[in-house]
This record gives structure tokens, sequence and C-alpha cells, in this order.
């Protein structure tokens, strides 16, 4: 893919418009759901203001992440079917409060058909509100 003049790769692509938007927006947290890390990992470079969550269902990947710079992996057996229930209940029993979380995931072996996405969760109603002191950054 050609963006101004030079070669990036789609993960690339992804991982700057994930940097770009955290430049604008304070989230609870990023959650990267992940197979390999790979993603995980071309985020981590920019060394962001909050953690970014990990999620695979491969113990070795979540392994591996331990020594990426601000990844938490996080082992799921089973892919979560809904993201914003998902992550509410993660926050929640981390103690992590903010308005909302960004999430970004490709194609998996569950949804090989999917495309790449960001998406923003609003958790404005899930009582998820800010707390001082109790943000990550």
């Amino acid at each position: 893919m050609d963006v101004g003049g030079g070669r990036v790769s789609l993960p690339d692509l992804i991982a700057f418009s994930v940097e770009t938007t955290l430049e604008r927006i304070s989230p609870a947290a990023l959650f990267v759901p992940t197979r390999s890390g790979y993603t995980a990992r071309r985020i981590a470079r920019f060394r962001l203001p909050v953690w970014i969550t990990a999620v695979s269902s491969q113990e070795a990947t979540c392994q591996g992440l331990q020594f990426s710079y601000g990844v938490y992996p996080v082992h799921e057996p089973e892919h979560p079917e809904n993201w914003k229930s998902y992550v509410t209940e993660w926050l929640r029993d981390h103690e992590v409060n903010g308005e909302f979380v960004v999430l970004t995931e490709g194609p998996s072996t569950k949804h090989p058909e999917t495309n790449n996405r960001m998406e923003i969760i609003e958790l404005d109603d899930t009582g998820l509100r800010p707390v001082p002191g109790k943000t990550r950054k």
C-alpha cells in the first residue's frame, strides 16, 4: 500500500491510525485481539500512554508479549463474542475507569471474512466513570 509516496504495510497503517487516534483521545485502554501478537507489537513501538490489552487464545503468544513495552497480555481460550461486554467487565475487574476504549481487530480464525477495523467503544452507559488516580496513563 502506498501512502504519502512511500510503501506502508497494512499492519503499519493500522498501528499509525491507532497512534494518531490516541494523540486526540485518552481511552481507558487499547484492546487488541491477536493470535500471533504481531499487531500488538507493531502498536507498542509508539510507547502509548495507555496499556495495550492484547487478548489471545494462544498461551505462547501471551508469554511472548510479556516482553513488549506497555502490553498486558490476556489469555482467553475463546474469542469474546461481544467486545463491549468483555471490555466493560475486564475494566471493572481490573479497576480501570474511563469513558471509552479503543479496539483494533483484523480477521481471525473464527471470522476470516472480516476486515481490519478500529472501533471506539463508549462506556458511558456502563457506569465506568473516570475516577481521579484510577486511570492508567
